[in-house]
């Protein structure tokens, strides 16, 4: 897994990837649900789970109630928001930085 973006208008998103690889949340298009930018849940939880490598937000990571992020690796953002009520953050690598949690 690379790349990934999700939304949900009710609702949690579950994402683990136990493959190979860092995890990117960027900002996808699906020429069904046309383009997804981030992680969105406004009425639920984000989990997002690498225990493969790195998590690297390019685009919001936001939830009506709580996100976790959880890498084997690292966790870092280019500037994008990660926003809940509850954060948590699980990094067996040796930084986490994050530039506007809420």
């Amino acid at each position: 897994m690379t790349s990934l973006a999700a939304a949900t208008g009710v609702g949690d998103i579950i994402i683990s990837n136990s493959g190979t690889g860092n995890v990117s949340v960027d900002s996808l298009t699906s020429s069904v649900t046309g383009a997804v930018s981030g992680l969105i849940a406004p009425a639920g939880n984000i989990q997002l789970i690498n225990s493969a490598g790195n998590i690297t937000v390019n685009q919001p990571v936001a939830a009506s109630v709580d996100v976790t992020l959880n890498a084997a690796g690292n966790i870092s953002d280019s500037g994008w928001p990660v926003s809940a009520d509850g954060l948590e953050i699980i990094a067996g690598g040796t930084a986490v930085t994050l530039s506007a949690p809420r």
